[in-house]
């Protein structure tokens, strides 16, 4: 290889609670690319020094328009591609946020959308994205297990 690239990036499993006379209802915050026809939670690169959460924080703001308090750390995922003759490793910290205000809305030059779905309409895109999409099986396996737990 002639370069090596590592990565780190933060990413928001951001849940927003809502209730009904029936009960209460989580949903999941996901960004849709129309460029690349894919489903993913806000994240944003992280660079030495920098607190991840406080990275996150203010990307989730910038890129959805959703202020969010972040919780807990939740797990990891880690990849490594070839490009160019170049090794890139990446490795995606993920963190449970609660979504605590603010109108949704997609930053200036993205061309996609942004919203809140249903655990059960989240975990159904996310699995068929990874099913059709190299790279995204894991972040279905990792939400899959994580709504177990909420």
């Amino acid at each position: 290889y002639n370069a090596f690239y590592m990565y780190t990036l933060s990413s928001a499993i951001v849940l927003q609670k809502q209730e009904n006379t029936e009960q209460e209802t989580l949903h999941l915050l996901l960004l849709y690319d129309d460029s690349t026809c894919t489903y993913y939670f806000p994240k944003c690169y992280v660079n030495h020094g920098d607190v991840m959460q406080d990275m996150l924080v203010q990307e989730v703001q910038e890129s959805t328009g959703a202020t969010i308090l972040v919780h807990n750390y939740v797990s990891f995922i880690a990849s490594s591609m070839v490009h160019e003759n170049a090794k890139i490793r990446k490795k995606t910290h993920y963190f449970a946020a609660e979504y605590t205000g603010g109108e949704l809305c997609v930053k200036e030059g993205f061309l996609g959308r942004v919203c809140f779905y249903t655990v059960p309409e989240a975990l159904a895109l996310l699995q068929f994205q990874g099913v059709h999409t190299l790279g995204f099986e894991d972040e279905y396996a990792l939400l899959k297990q994580y709504s177990e737990t909420i």
